[in-house]
């Protein structure tokens, strides 16, 4: 019996996607690779097309044009591959609803208002148990990270949100635990605050609310 060669992504990669083998183009759409599928997928419907349409002429069959065809299972196969990506990405990314504890290299990321009055909701848990400072109101402080949430609208909070994603880019060798800041007694909804995250998706240090997820995804 013959051997079937493996090919590893790494093999994949070095080669252009052109030049590939029909070998290697098959094994690409047994592994899911979302390169190979978004080059190959839709020329590889046309063909089976045309050998079903020779056998038993599709083409005069209503709703069973080629392009029609062709274009919904590369819209199904597009939404597959979009809703598995998204769930690698929020494997091991989902901040728990209940925190008491942190390891050494997690931060307890919560809503706060300027005058860093700690004095409810996650602020008050992040000052009794996570570092919080009374009168500071932004940044890292012990193992908590404040972002305001109550001087005004949605965009008053934007610039702040930016600031913690840079700074948790900078920090890779911390994780940081994000609560739904915003959502208790500052009044938004997830629908608001989570868009403001958008960026923090591709950050593997960057764990967000299930509810935030959901708006984003």
């Amino acid at each position: 019996m013959k051997k079937e060669k493996n090919f590893s992504e790494t093999d994949f990669q070095k080669k252009a996607l052109e030049s590939l083998s029909d070998d290697e183009i098959l094994q690409g759409f047994k592994d899911a690779d979302a390169r190979i599928v978004r080059e190959y997928y839709y020329g590889y419907c046309r063909v089976a097309y045309c050998i079903y349409d020779k056998r038993y002429d599709l083409q005069h069959k209503p709703g069973m044009m080629a392009s029609r065809i062709c274009n919904e299972e590369a819209a199904e196969e597009s939404n597959t591959l979009n809703n598995s990506n998204m769930e690698d990405k929020k494997k091991g990314r989902i901040t728990p609803r209940w925190i008491d504890s942190l390891k050494e290299n997690e931060i307890f990321v919560f809503g706060s208002n300027l005058a860093g009055m700690h004095g409810g909701g996650a602020a008050r848990i992040a000052r009794l148990h996570f570092g919080a400072v009374m009168g500071k109101g932004v940044g890292l402080q012990g193992q908590s990270y404040a972002i305001p949430t109550m001087q005004g609208g949605v965009e008053t909070i934007r610039p702040y949100v930016e600031e913690f994603i840079i700074f948790a880019h900078q920090h890779p060798d911390l994780h940081f635990l994000v609560t739904p800041i915003g959502c208790g007694i500052a009044g938004f909804e997830a629908e608001d605050i989570a868009p403001l995250f958008e960026n923090a998706k591709e950050m593997k240090n960057i764990s967000l609310p299930e509810s935030f997820w959901e708006m984003i995804e």
